[in-house]
């Protein structure tokens, strides 16, 4: 699939919440950084800050092909057929990168190699064409999973964004924090971000699941007096991903 060209604010988003460095080692991505979609684009996922991480190209190489490697034919397993000698190969050499990693960094790849379900033409007719009483239940999976997913990759940054900064930044770009020299200045930052990690709010990932179930095909509208976005199941039922979110069970499949 060809590159997708993202907003200055998403890269700087993801430099300056990682420290400049890849997600899982140290490698700088001010020499090159590639960003990689946490939800794929495969999978319809968004371009939003919080479904992106920076990674250095080898690690970027190394996870993508984990994920699109699959096993060879049982028919030349235990043979030195040419393709078992080279998945053979690759497999090892992802093995011992994988080894190599720390633990939070092995915990995180983890995650991004759990298979995602796919999101492809069947999953869209699903919202296209079908009952409340299956499109509900459908949106709170996608939902619940999303959350899931996207808060247990964030919480393994070294950094998280604020919009609002309470500390001074060093010209207008948040990224600027990262040209500093300044011990005292980094020091207080690392302060900010670990009393704050854990208080990130839920409208943030709400946001970055709308964008993922309206690429699904899931029918919505802009609500302006409430300044989201409001799924249509019928002309009757709508609600906002917060409101999916907190419904019990019972009230889904009861509507």
């Amino acid at each position: 699939m060809a590159r997708k060209r993202l907003s200055g604010d998403a890269r700087h988003f993801v430099r300056w919440a990682q420290r400049d460095r890849c997600f899982l080692c140290s490698f700088p991505l001010v020499i090159y950084c590639h960003f990689h979609h946490v939800i794929s684009v495969d999978n319809c996922g968004p371009d939003h800050y919080l479904n992106l991480i920076g990674l250095c190209a080898n690690h970027h190489g190394m996870l993508e092909n984990l994920k699109r490697t699959r096993n060879p034919s049982n028919s030349i397993i235990g043979t030195i057929h040419p393709k078992m000698m080279r998945w053979h190969y690759k497999a090892k050499a992802a093995l011992a990168e994988f080894d190599a990693l720390a633990s939070g960094p092995r915990k995180a790849m983890n995650q991004l190699l759990n298979p995602y379900w796919k999101s492809d033409d069947l999953v869209c007719g699903i919202f296209e064409k079908h009952e409340p009483s299956i499109k509900l239940p459908l949106a709170r999976m996608v939902i619940n999973h999303d959350i899931e997913l996207l808060k247990e990759i964030n919480s393994l940054r070294p950094r998280i964004f604020f919009p609002s900064p309470t500390i001074t930044t060093v010209g207008s770009d948040p990224y600027s924090l990262l040209l500093t020299d300044q011990v005292e200045l980094q020091t207080a930052i690392d302060q900010l971000v670990s009393t704050n990690v854990h208080n990130i709010g839920d409208e943030e990932y709400d946001h970055a699941i709308v964008l993922h179930l309206l690429k699904l095909g899931l029918s919505g509208s802009l609500d302006s007096h409430e300044k989201n976005v409001r799924f249509h199941f019928t002309t009757e039922l709508t609600f906002s991903v917060r409101e999916i979110r907190e419904m019990s069970e019972n009230q889904i499949y009861s509507l």
